[in-house]
């Protein structure tokens, strides 16, 4: 009963961390059965969200990123809405946790379900939204690795599904342009490069509301004095950019020129 359990969890404290590995599968259970049920979301949020401990923290996330990876797609459903309303809403310290969450995340980017991608979007977002710029950085080559490890399960498509949404990379985009704009030159040269592998994996389509973020950073280092890497990597991810979305570009040909 997910509002009897609701209830209890208000009042438990840590005590409901112990009973987590039971817990949780019952939640996600009822989620993946009931998925239309806003009241049944509403218990299940109020469970995950009484945790804060550290262990319980450990658990929810272990326990939620296995089920993201579930053949059932109701499961992987319900751990990706339970996921994002946890990293969305949470009073809980997380960021140890970041890492895994952008490699699982943006390995839910690859499902074919709309909802999935959708509601693993709403996570992302959560999840670069609480980084500071100094995290922001320190995260880019964890988002370069989360997209190799996606990519290494698409099938059949050099597109990723889960960029190709509606401003489907925004989540993502302040680590690059932060790394690109202040961080040190090898920074700079690793943001160009995976901001670069990203609109490979995008549609021209779904990076038109975004043109004028990526391109701004990207011409403006290069009027700075980089080493002659930096700026390869950067007239690289401007060509692949050009490549894609030609047109839109327009605005930015006079700076481009010189």
């Amino acid at each position: 009963n997910t509002k009897a359990l609701s209830i209890l969890a208000a009042v438990a404290g840590e005590a409901l961390t112990k009973y987590l590995h039971k817990i949780l599968p019952a939640l996600l259970s009822v989620l993946a059965s009931n998925p239309a049920s806003t009241q049944e979301l509403e218990y299940c949020q109020a469970v995950v969200l009484s945790v804060t401990d550290e262990v319980g923290v450990r658990a929810i996330m272990d326990q939620l990123m296995e089920v993201t990876r579930s053949e059932d797609v109701c499961m992987r459903r319900a751990a990706a809405t339970l996921l994002c309303a946890f990293c969305s809403h949470t009073r809980a310290d997380y960021s140890q946790y970041v890492p895994q969450l952008l490699r699982g995340l943006i390995h839910l980017f690859t499902d074919q379900d709309r909802e999935v991608l959708q509601i693993s979007w709403e996570a992302l977002s959560a999840v670069t939204k609480t980084l500071d710029t100094e995290q922001q950085i320190n995260h880019v080559n964890d988002i370069r690795q989360a997209v190799r490890f996606a990519v290494s399960d698409l099938k059949g498509s050099d597109l990723l599904p889960g960029f190709c949404l509606p401003k489907g990379i925004t989540p993502i985009l302040p680590l690059f342009r932060e790394a690109i704009l202040n961080g040190v030159p090898e920074v700079k040269e690793q943001a160009a490069q995976g901001l670069g592998e990203v609109i490979k994996l995008t549609s021209a389509e779904a990076l038109q509301p975004s043109v004028v973020h990526i391109t701004g950073p990207l011409i403006r280092i290069l009027g700075d004095r980089f080493n002659w890497s930096v700026k390869a990597a950067v007239l690289e991810t401007l060509a692949l950019l050009l490549a894609k979305v030609g047109v839109m570009l327009k605005q930015f040909l006079p700076q481009l020129q010189t």
